[in-house]
């Protein structure tokens, strides 16, 4: 069963209002109702902690580095290649759509 007769329409973007919290966060409103919310962070990481993760991205690069056994397609490529599955418009690569 089909029907016509329901149509979805964006709202208008003088409708979408962003309403300032006391904690730091803003709501994002139209016709007033909440329908999303921007939260804060909590804070911003560490030294140390920016750090450990990059060690820990670079042991990654490593491991996927010694895995990667196809001379063919980069590493790089492959995950571009899984991006394009997940493009909404499977007619342009990532890269057509603004992807690096």
């Amino acid at each position: 069963m089909t029907s016509g007769a329901v149509k979805f329409t964006f709202p208008d973007f003088d409708d979408i209002v962003r309403v300032s919290r006391a904690d730091g966060g803003v709501d994002i409103m139209v016709n007033g109702v909440v329908f999303d919310r921007i939260e804060p962070i909590g804070r911003l990481p560490t030294t140390e902690e920016n750090e450990a993760f990059l060690r820990r991205y670079h042991e990654l690069v490593a491991v996927i580095s010694e895995q990667w056994n196809d001379p063919a397609v980069s590493a790089v490529e492959a995950v571009q290649e899984q991006r394009r599955d997940f493009a909404p418009d499977r007619h342009h690569s990532f890269d057509e759509q603004g992807g690096e």
